[in-house]
């Protein structure tokens, strides 16, 4: 077991001044291209004499007079007129049929200024708001939340706005929920400018509500059987526009459709056919095989070669097989899957795997063979559970040789359970976001393994929208090894710590416990977090300061390393490219600066 804890790297060298002042040239260059643009237009301030008025009257009058596109003082003046009727009209829109607008313009170009001084006068107020639901639906909770939720409440400020919500969420409900013959029967505003009230007279007919009928596909080499399966739905339960949306996602998100066509086959109830809605579904099978090829690079592997082929419809049953390589100087893998669905379609599934891996770091290596089977499951919603069993072969070396602190040659067996939990908004490049995983697994010699060991590991994203330009990531992994044999663990199931997707500012998996020879052996403890905020500087550019702390461990009381810098992120077409600079704070390499370019996902 190892007897104190340190870092060490091999083919590091300190950057001079003259490296750092190049690298922040390369960081600040995006600010250099941005465009310069010369704005004439006036500035337009609207003062408000009064109170008690809504908070959003001034951005609207601001965004009314914008719109006659003024470029200059000089115009502003001919235009005089139509900037005090598209201010009333503004005015309006909140009830205010008595403001007056006082319209003062300054300068002739460049530092033009229109200023509005509005006097709003006394409201129009909501006074009798009647609005009626009939039909089969007018109990429907659906269209009594839109009611309580868009309520127009007497003796408030008339908002044309809020009236036009109300008509539409009701219309908007009716479609998405079934109601296909739902209509206004009575639509009716009514202004009273010298009493300053308004009455609502609206009357709407929900109609019957549309049940959904059977699912039919056309052609399709999957069966009968497994394309049910992807329906969500009974038929006659009652329509959703929802249950139209997953059975579209099920579809696709199988992986064995190249396109889906929904075709709704809706009757006219008022016409007096049955209220029951068929769904024809028109699909477009994947390809029989798909050969995909991926290039990359970071700073922590090098140049990097990824190769698949997935045939995603081996038979009726929809079994299918993934075939994938990866290949870099520190890593060599390749994995065959076997995929078997059951039960909820692209959430419940078998997996039967087969795999090889090769990696070097530092002064360790070590190759492993992999047999494994596991069941992936949706639990507690959108929760991923996977229960799984992986056969393992390993070889471990320390500068190619066998030492008595890991293994050479080992067999064991690990089964185990984890996690996962994904949500973002904002698509390929979130704004906000999270993802967890959690894994536990073990391994005994009453199970047939050369080594006993409980392993957990935990890892936790979260990325925060700050404002309209700013977010904050903040990540956090955590490992625990329980073993009364250390020595016997071994090398892939250690923990360690350093790089890209760790602690940047040092070399990949360079921060480990030692020995007595100094060689790193591993910790039996993982402790990393850090923190980016992220600054966009223009659309799809983002500019990064980070920090990074933690450690693989040994003892609790040993040191954690820290690591910090900035960087710039690109948004591309097909992911986030990121270039840090990062210095380490402490340790042998105290001082030392690294560049890290990534690519991948805020998340």
């Amino acid at each position: 077991m190892a007897t104190r804890a340190g870092v060490r790297h091999t083919g590091q060298h300190r950057a001079g001044g003259w490296l750092v002042q190049a690298l922040m040239c390369v960081a600040v260059l995006p600010l250099l291209l941005m465009p310069v643009v010369l704005v004439a237009a006036p500035t337009i301030s609207v003062e408000i004499l009064g109170e008690g008025v809504d908070p959003g009257v001034a951005p609207n009058v601001t965004s009314h007079v914008n719109r006659l596109g003024i470029s200059s003082g000089a115009e502003a003046r001919r235009l005089r007129v139509l900037i005090e009727k598209n201010a009333h009209t503004a005015l309006e829109a909140f009830g205010h049929y008595d403001a007056s607008v006082k319209v003062d313009i300054a300068g002739d170009n460049g530092k033009a200024t229109i200023t509005l001084r509005v006097t709003p006068g006394q409201p129009v107020l909501w006074h009798d708001t009647a609005v009626r639901l009939s039909g089969p639906g007018a109990q429907d909770p659906l269209f009594l939340d839109v009611l309580a939720k868009h309520a127009l409440q007497p003796g408030t400020p008339l908002r044309h706005d809020q009236y036009e919500t109300l008509k539409k969420q009701l219309h908007s409900t009716a479609l998405s929920n079934g109601y296909f013959d739902g209509e206004f029967q009575q639509q009716r505003l009514l202004i009273d400018r010298a009493g300053h009230r308004a009455d609502v007279d609206l009357a709407f007919d929900t109609g019957v509500r549309y049940r959904l009928g059977e699912v039919t596909f056309g052609p399709s080499e999957l069966g009968r059987r497994e394309l049910q399966r992807q329906v969500p739905f009974r038929p006659g339960d009652p329509y959703e526009e929802a249950q139209m949306t997953r059975l579209n996602r099920n579809l696709l998100d199988s992986g064995y459709f190249q396109s889906v066509s929904l075709q709704p086959q809706r009757p006219s109830a008022r016409a007096g056919e049955e209220a029951i809605v068929p769904v024809k579904v028109e699909l477009q099978d994947a390809k029989d095989n798909r050969v995909s090829v991926g290039l990359g690079y970071g700073t922590d592997t090098g140049p990097r070669v990824k190769l698949g082929w997935v045939k995603p419809l081996l038979n009726s049953a929809g079994h299918s097989l993934n075939l994938s390589t990866s290949l870099s100087e520190p890593k060599k893998e390749a994995v065959a899957q076997y995929k078997i669905p059951d039960g909820e379609p692209g959430y419940d599934f078998w997996l039967l795997q087969v795999g090889y891996q090769e990696e070097n770091f530092e002064d360790s290596s070590y190759e492993l063979f992999s047999y494994g089977v596991s069941r992936q499951q949706r639990v507690f919603g959108d929760w991923q559970r996977t229960y799984f069993a992986n056969v393992k072969h390993e070889r471990g070396f320390q500068d190619g040789e066998y030492t008595e602190d890991r293994p050479s040659d080992s067999f064991y067996i690990a089964p185990g359970i984890s996690f996962s939990h994904t949500g973002s908004e904002g698509g390929l490049h979130p704004r906000s976001g999270h993802r967890f995983s959690s894994d536990l697994e073990f391994s005994d010699p009453w199970i047939g393994s050369d080594t006993e060991y409980v392993r957990l590991q935990v890892m936790a994203k979260y990325l925060f929208s700050l404002s309209e330009r700013q977010q904050l990531l903040l990540r956090g992994q955590a490992g625990m090894i329980w073993s009364d044999q250390f020595s016997q663990v071994p090398v892939s199931v250690r923990f360690y710590a350093g790089g890209d997707q760790s602690i940047r500012g040092y070399d990949y998996n360079s921060l480990s416990p030692l020995d007595e020879q100094g060689n790193l052996v591993g910790g039996n403890r993982l402790l990393v977090g850090g923190a980016d905020y992220l600054y966009q500087f223009r659309p799809n550019w983002l500019a990064a300061l980070f920090v990074d702390h933690g450690g693989a461990l040994d003892e609790t009381n040993e040191p954690l390393f820290s690591g910090a810098g900035f960087g710039v992120r690109w948004l591309s077409p097909v992911g986030s490219l990121s270039l840090d600079l990062a210095q380490a704070l402490n340790g042998e390499d105290e001082g030392k600066y690294r560049l890290h370019f990534t690519m991948g996902t805020l998340l």
